[in-house]
């Protein structure tokens, strides 16, 4: 059975959710982080405390048997997992029109030559309409 998980990085934790296709909840995970007030009025975070809960709170759920996650968000954060190696397929839709200047679809890698491209393998291909205009391809970043 498929799960998606959602993850809410709050101001003092980083909750996730493992929900089944059916709705059920397949398993929580809660990881705290410090929240600084250095003085009266401000409050400060370290990004780094939010990605070592998330990894963390993903750990959880994968020792409960959660060992797939549905990523969609927006190029910082699909550049983010790529960055950590924690992506294993990528699976990109393709519809028939071109809309001209946009959003990338993942943020800056710190790749600076050809020679570091990340270079994901075809695993599927699949047309998803009968016009054959809508595709789905789903790419592979590790060697299995």
């Amino acid at each position: 059975m498929g799960a998606l998980i959602g993850l809410d990085v709050g101001t003092t934790a980083v909750k996730a959710l493992a929900v089944g296709e059916d709705g059920a909840i397949l398993g929580r995970a809660e990881v705290a982080y410090p929240l600084s007030v250095p003085r009266p009025g401000w409050s400060e975070q370290d990004p780094e405390d939010w990605w070592r809960a998330t990894e963390q709170a993903l750990a959880e759920l994968r020792a409960r048997d959660r060992q797939h996650v549905f990523l969609e968000g927006g190029p910082t954060l699909a550049a983010a997992f790529l960055r950590a190696g924690l992506v294993d397929e990528i699976v990109a839709y393709v519809a028939p029109m071109l809309l001209g200047a946009g959003r990338p679809a993942v943020a800056d890698l710190g790749i600076t030559t050809i020679t570091d491209a990340l270079r994901p393998r075809v695993v599927d291909v699949t047309v998803l309409d009968d016009e054959e205009r809508n595709v789905r391809l789903t790419l592979a970043t590790g060697d299995a």
